[in-house]
């Protein structure tokens, strides 16, 4: 929640941020949609690619920092095929979090097959190594928000799967979600997560950080984030 810095192979900091992030995503969701009216289908990746570098170029490269006395010479987006890994409800992975310095973990709740939402919940347990199956299931636990999740983490498989434990996705209740828009109006989410038609507002602040699940399609670098967040105020023994 608010900016965190990555570091690169070549070993480059980079600071990123929650609501440039936010932004580029209705950007390009807008684009896609703009595509899809006008040309009956969605943008390449190479068009996405040429059009990020004609945006910029246009603007001189004001909104960059590092571009004086520089053009840009090439904007390309690489792809690699998907990693054919199948995840179901039930399913545990370990998160490495903060480089590997310890490890949260998460349990899919529903999910696994193609265009389905998938919300997994994540837990107050954090360790130096990766548990087994069974010493997550003998641990005391509490889940500290169940989000509407990236899977990119799974796919890419950074993210480890320990097991699976017994899951009844039919019987599991999707929990509120809360956010705020504009102007500190707060809103609530009933019972699904990014779905303008679940949202009840006004709500006052304290009944929205009451839910504890925040609203959105949140990935998988942003979970690792505010896991080591509750991690860090597990450590230090804030509430």
């Amino acid at each position: 929640m608010g900016f965190w810095e990555e570091t690169t192979k070549e070993n480059n900091r980079l600071l990123i941020g929650d609501e440039p992030f936010d932004i580029l995503i209705d950007a390009f969701q807008e684009l896609s949609n703009v595509y899809l009216e006008d040309a009956g289908r969605k943008p390449t990746s190479e068009e996405l690619g040429k059009l990020i570098a004609l945006a910029l170029d246009s603007m001189n490269f004001e909104c960059l920092s590092d571009m004086e006395g520089f053009t840009l010479s090439e904007c390309k987006i690489k792809k690699k095929k998907v990693k054919k890994i199948k995840y179901k409800p039930g399913d545990l992975f370990a998160i490495p979090l903060n480089d590997g310095e310890v490890y949260g973990y998460g349990m899919v709740c529903t999910g696994g097959k193609p265009m389905e939402d998938v919300y997994i919940e994540y837990y107050n347990i954090f360790t130096d190594n990766i548990i087994s199956i069974n010493q997550f299931k003998r641990l005391k636990k509490e889940v500290v928000f169940t989000l509407l999740s990236g899977v990119a983490g799974i796919l890419d498989n950074e993210w480890k799967k320990i097991g699976s434990i017994p899951f009844d996705e039919s019987k599991y209740q999707i929990p509120d979600f809360y956010d705020k828009m504009h102007g500190d109006v707060y809103y609530i989410s009933k019972g699904a997560a990014n779905n303008p038609d679940a949202r009840i507002f006004p709500v006052t602040k304290e009944e929205a950080l009451k839910v504890k699940n925040p609203d959105g399609l949140i990935g998988s670098g942003i979970i690792e984030e505010w896991l080591y967040e509750e991690y860090l105020k597990q450590k230090t023994g804030e509430s």
